[in-house]
């Protein structure tokens, strides 16, 4: 089990010593006190019972830790700026699940995950149907066979459109279900169906408060994990780390995990133990959509549609809008060297 914890929640590139470990346990003991002093302004334990929009306003009274902390202070910006009413867009929400759990783990979770995955219209939280995802490049500088593809079958190719032609942006349109739908701490939160974020999301939508409060508060779920999880390293210190592939079967195959910025896919296809096919979905993709061939907008797109600006030349509600989503548009940033003959695009993939 300790070598499944090192090896497929982490990522690290060697085994973790004793000493490595109880680094790791002083590194999350410190950063727990210092989260809950000046982040949270509470115990952990307390902002657990924080499960509704009346309890979030009597918490903030009920201490003036509370309130001074940075979750005090973002929640009382907030009411003044009124965050509440900016940003609302389709309140389609996806999250791929986080973390799957190790064998012989105390830590719980839902279907094998420590979050489990699922698409949400408002608060409704569906089984997640790898299937229904799709590209669609209708607005998109790439071509392909068809305007709409699911992973394994969509290209990235790239085409710089002429004047007069409709297309707009270096972003593929990904939907589910032919939906649009936004990722994040805030998917996570309604996919996990945490009873603070559906009460919120019921009763004002997807909005630029609930967005930034959930990214605030995320790490309160994982603590309590990363604590079990450590404790269970340095119960099994001998497991084995690395399990060698001795063969690479052809077929396909897909990655997905709700990463910080929210849903990532990668989807693979192998022939002849080499990559025949690769495709990157990231979370920015997902929220910076452009509109699909139906010219629905992507999810901060339809955001941003009536928010009301105070003055022209500094949309400061804008940026409220956009930094909600946590934008990494190294996805969708390109530089065009011109050569004699041709010229050549340089991608870039990001968050």
């Amino acid at each position: 089990m300790a070598a499944y914890l090192v090896h497929g929640a982490w990522g690290v590139s060697s085994a973790l010593s004793l000493t490595d470990t109880l680094k790791c346990r002083s590194i999350l003991a410190h950063f727990k006190s210092w989260y809950e002093r000046y982040i949270l302004g509470c115990s952990s334990e307390r902002w657990a019972q924080v499960n509704t929009l009346d309890e979030l306003e009597a918490w903030l009274d009920e201490k003036p830790e509370h309130r001074n902390s940075e979750v005090g202070f973002f929640i009382r910006f907030s009411k003044l700026a009124k965050l509440e009413t900016l940003g609302r867009g389709h309140d389609n929400f996806i999250s791929y699940g986080s973390y799957h759990l190790p064998q012989d783990t105390a830590v719980s979770g839902t279907d094998g995950r420590l979050f489990a995955a699922g698409f949400a219209k408002g608060t409704q939280v569906e089984t997640l149907d790898l299937t229904k995802i799709q590209e669609d490049v209708s607005y998109s500088w790439f071509e392909q066979a068809t305007a709409v593809a699911h992973p394994h079958e969509s290209q990235t190719n790239p085409f710089i459109a002429g004047e007069g032609d409709a297309r707009y942006s270096w972003i593929k349109a990904p939907r589910y279900d032919s939906l649009p739908a936004e990722t994040g701490a805030l998917a996570e939160k309604i996919a996990a169906k945490d009873a603070l974020f559906t009460d919120l999301v019921s009763k004002l939508g997807g909005n630029v408060f609930a967005r930034q409060l959930a990214r605030m508060v995320r790490p309160v779920a994982y603590m309590a994990a990363m604590t079990t999880w450590l404790d269970e390293l340095l119960k099994y210190p001998d497991g084995d780390f690395y399990q060698h592939v001795t063969e690479i079967p052809d077929g396909r195959g897909q990655g997905l995990v709700q990463a910080a910025r929210g849903a990532l896919g990668h989807w693979v296809e192998v022939q002849n133990e080499k990559i025949k096919h690769y495709q990157i979905i990231t979370p920015t993709t997902w929220n910076g959509s452009p509109r699909d061939g139906g010219g629905v907008a992507g999810a901060w797109e339809q955001a941003l549609i009536g928010t009301p600006i105070r003055d022209l030349s500094h949309p400061i509600e804008a940026g409220h809008v956009i930094r909600s989503f946590d934008p990494c548009l190294v996805c969708a940033v390109h530089t065009v060297h011109k050569g004699q003959a041709s010229g050549h695009l340089r991608l870039g993939f990001g968050g």
